[in-house]
């Protein structure tokens, strides 16, 4: 909520509040740029999330394990006919062309936009860090997984979040072979 607007999608909340507090530094100043803010925006939730969400709900850890148990049962079979349990590896396998896509976006700069940090970074990050939640790793793509997005875990730490990528996700389960199934998880 700003003022009389309430907004319910993050993308859209994230795009607005860039160009309304951000203007010229999460929000970039050219109509190009603008533009693929918005196009890195559509892009990983189109390209990537639904997949990113398979994988975690189908192999994500023991905190996804009752929702699993639960979308096996009889109760949940009669009431969502016809669903279809996410496929991990296909999931998977799905991100590895958007993944590549990002990977090669980045060959020659720190940022989506090849300026500073912006709300295309954010977005895409936003959506991106699914994969530390899924316990995927990412070193397939070198700069998705090396050195890209240090921890953001207190409010206001905008400096440390000075690429896009995701050098965090795979560190945590840097020893674990690329994939490994988490214990308790399918």
């Amino acid at each position: 909520v700003d003022g009389e607007l309430r907004l319910f999608e993050s993308m859209a909340i994230n795009l607005y509040l860039a160009e309304r507090y951000g203007a010229g530094r999460l929000f970039p100043e050219s109509l190009g740029d603008r533009a693929r803010a918005v196009q890195w925006s559509f892009w990983v939730m189109t390209e990537c999330e639904a997949h990113l969400f398979a994988v975690l709900f189908a192999r994500g850890g023991s905190q996804f394990a009752k929702w699993r148990e639960w979308t096996e049962s009889a109760e949940f079979k009669e009431t969502h006919p016809g669903h279809v349990p996410p496929d991990a590896k296909a999931a998977r396998a799905a991100l590895e062309g958007p993944l590549r896509v990002l990977d090669l976006a980045l060959a020659d700069r720190e940022h989506l936009l090849g300026g500073g940090f912006s709300v295309a970074d954010l977005n895409v990050a936003s959506v991106l860090v699914t994969a530390r939640l899924a316990l995927l790793r990412l070193g397939a793509w070198p700069r998705l997984g090396v050195e890209v997005v240090e921890p953001v875990a207190a409010v206001g730490e905008h400096r440390r979040v000075a690429h896009l990528g995701l050098a965090h996700v795979g560190r945590d389960v840097a020893d674990r072979e690329p994939d490994a199934p988490v214990a308790g998880a399918v």
